[in-house]
């Protein structure tokens, strides 16, 4: 699924045949004139990707009304064994320029979700640093560490299924852990310090681990504001999965579950220093020194359809639990099944079912309902169809329609309809 997740290329591939990139045959240029093959050869990938979504509220919501939101990107990838002799070392460089307007935030009504994920955080530069980073492999590949500019969302409690919809909820990881992390768990184009180890073990199992800085510019506009003021902390994430094959045709399954703490300085959503609600009292917000949040998902496929990784009915889902004091978000369930390869003409064809559905701050309900204030924010919820079409080499057109629930968590909005297309061309 490379091209279908070209919004974040490091995230397409778990094997170092992959990890490179888009292939060449997956590419709506190809070779582009033999330049790629000639690059390959010493160890460099360059990938070119389009993503486009045209989104509309038709009813409910807010109001009626479409955006666009759009992103190029560049990902420059290296292997230095092949450059200069440095076995299992790369580096990895991805800049992205984004445009457009949030569809959730203008017409919607929707603050918890957007219906248009690729929108934000790009800057309103020509290219923005989404990270920087090096890699090293080790063991036989079986440990692979990565230090630079990254973000724990490109690694922990993520998942390149997705990224194939249309929701800002879950891309690349459940928005109740980015989005609910003061910073901490962040996704590109933000970017902070990041070290992040991997280590293959027996039996299908993986431990994954790290380190990385809380606050600060987090790259700022460029992306390149590497500057360590405002850091107050770090964050520790922790991964364990299990990846086995199951029956005849060898089905791929990924289990996961992991958690982090982080030790940053984190403002209370509810109260203020002196312990008072900041919706009546205002003033600076309480400060909490350390907070977490745990996860647990994966992916089954059910059914192999093709010979491809991917190619068969997949089911996937999540559970994401977050520190409700420093969030607007407490838990959040995702499922769905997406399913390639049902049609034999068109093998990289795909549809996909997802339902998506948060539950908000019960600690900022609680000090509402205390002083008798009506909540700003309960639960909500997404039920997203789609259908991914091959149109081309390296090019999926996918319509897609959103039915969102209580828009906004708050109960103002009726439910709403939203449709939308997305264009992904992998050059």
């Amino acid at each position: 699924m490379a091209i279908a997740y070209s919004a974040w290329p490091i995230l397409q591939v778990s094997t170092p045949a992959t990890r490179l990139g888009v292939q060449h045959d997956e590419a709506l240029l190809g070779d582009w004139w033999g330049i790629r093959s000639a690059l390959a050869r010493y160890g460099i990938v360059l990938n070119v990707n389009y993503f486009g979504m045209a989104v509309g509220n038709v009813s409910g919501g807010m109001r009626k009304g479409a955006d666009y939101a759009g992103q190029t990107s560049v990902s420059v990838d290296a292997d230095w064994g092949l450059l200069a002799g440095l076995h299992g070392f790369s580096t990895h460089l991805f800049f992205l320029n984004r445009s457009g307007r949030p569809v959730g935030r203008d017409y919607v009504g929707d603050s918890v979700f957007n219906e248009n994920n690729i929108y934000g955080a790009g800057g309103d530069v020509i290219a923005h640093l989404g990270y920087a980073f090096i890699e090293q492999k080790l063991w036989h590949d079986r440990l692979d560490l990565m230090a630079g500019r990254m973000g724990a969302a490109m690694l922990f409690n993520a998942s390149p299924i997705f990224c194939d919809f249309f929701s800002f909820g879950l891309c690349p990881t459940p928005r109740a852990i980015s989005g609910g992390s003061q910073g901490a768990f962040i996704m590109p184009p933000q970017n902070n310090w990041s070290f992040y180890a991997s280590l293959s073990l027996d039996h299908d199992l993986y431990l994954r681990t790290g380190i990385n800085a809380v606050g600060g510019a987090l790259g700022g506009p460029s992306g390149l504001n590497w500057s360590d003021h405002g850091v107050t902390g770090v964050m520790l994430p922790v991964e364990a999965g299990w990846t086995p094959h199951w029956g005849k045709s060898q089905k791929p399954v990924h289990l996961r579950a992991g958690f982090y703490a982080s030790t940053a300085q984190a403002s209370d959503i509810a109260l203020n220093r002196q312990g008072n609600l900041l919706a009546l009292s205002g003033g600076a917000p309480l400060e909490h020194r350390g907070y977490f949040a745990a996860w647990a998902g994966g992916d089954v496929m059910l059914l192999r359809q093709t010979a491809a990784a991917d190619g068969g009915l997949l089911f996937f889902f999540n559970y994401t639990h977050s520190d409700d004091r420093i969030s607007i978000y407490r838990d959040m369930g995702v499922a769905g099944f997406e399913d390639r390869g049902f049609w034999a003409k068109c093998p990289q064809d795909r549809v996909g079912l997802l339902f998506v559905w948060s539950e908000q701050s019960a600690w900022l309900r609680k000090r509402l309902r205390a002083a008798h204030l009506s909540d700003t924010q309960n639960h909500t919820g997404v039920l997203e169809a789609q259908y991914g079409a091959h149109i081309a080499s390296g090019t999926f057109l996918t319509p897609d329609i959103q039915y969102v629930i209580r828009p906004g968590a708050a109960g103002i909005y009726h439910n709403a309809v939203v449709l939308g297309t997305s264009l992904q061309i992998g050059f």
